[in-house]
C-alpha cells in the first residue's frame, strides 16, 4: 500500500515537472525566435525594427545591447 502511494506521488510530480519545464523551454524559445528576427532585421538594414523580449531577463538585457549597436549603425548609414 505505501509503495503504489509512494509511486503515485514520483509519477505526479514528474509528470507536474515536465509540463512546468515543456512551458520554460517554450517561453525562451520565444524570446529566442525575437531576437533572431531582430538580428535578421539588422542583417537586411532594417534599423527601426523592434524587438519584444516578453520572458526572461538576460534577453532583456541581450536586446537592449542589440538595440545600441543598432543605433549606432543608423547613424553611421545616416552619415554615409
Amino acid at each position: 500500500m505505501a509503495g503504489s502511494v509512494i509511486i503515485f506521488f514520483s509519477l505526479f510530480f514528474c509528470t507536474v515537472f515536465l509540463f512546468v519545464l515543456q512551458k520554460y523551454l517554450q517561453n525562451m524559445q520565444e524570446d529566442l525566435d525575437a531576437i533572431r528576427a531582430y538580428l535578421e532585421d539588422m542583417n537586411d538594414k532594417k534599423y527601426d525594427a523592434i524587438v519584444k523580449i516578453m520572458h526572461y531577463v538576460e534577453f532583456l538585457h541581450l536586446s537592449l545591447l542589440l538595440k545600441n549597436i543598432t543605433k549606432r549603425l543608423s547613424q553611421r548609414a545616416k552619415k554615409s
